[in-house]
C-alpha cells in the first residue's frame, strides 16, 4: 500500500509541474490532504511533503532539459518572491510614514 501512495504521490507531482506551469498545483494538494485525511498518521505528512519536494525538483529540471533552458523553472519563482520582498522592504518606510508635503 505504501508502494503505491508513493509512486502516486510522484505521479500527480509529476504530472502536475511537467509543463513548467503551477496551474494545475491546487490537484496535487488535493491529492495530497485526501490521502492524509485517510490515512490520518503524521509520518505521512513528511512523506507526503518529501514526495512533492522530488515532484517539484524532478518536473522542474525534465522542463529545463527539455526546453533546453538554463535556468530551472523554480527558481525563476523564487527570484520573483525574494524581488519582491526586497521592494517591500525597501518601500516599507514609505508605507508605514505619512507624508506632508509643503
Amino acid at each position: 500500500m505504501q508502494r503505491v501512495s508513493a509512486i502516486g504521490f510522484i505521479w500527480v507531482g509529476w504530472f502536475c509541474i511537467r509543463d513548467g506551469h503551477l496551474t494545475r498545483l491546487p490537484m496535487l494538494y488535493i491529492f495530497i490532504f485526501t490521502r492524509l485525511i485517510i490515512s490520518s498518521t503524521f509520518q505521512r505528512l513528511g512523506y507526503a511533503f518529501l514526495l512533492v519536494t522530488m515532484g517539484f525538483l524532478f518536473g522542474s529540471g525534465w522542463q529545463a532539459i527539455h526546453e533546453k533552458h538554463t535556468q530551472i523553472y523554480l527558481w525563476r519563482i523564487w527570484d520573483r518572491r525574494y524581488y519582491y520582498v526586497s521592494n517591500v522592504i525597501r518601500e516599507w518606510p514609505h508605507l508605514t510614514t505619512t507624508h506632508v508635503h509643503p
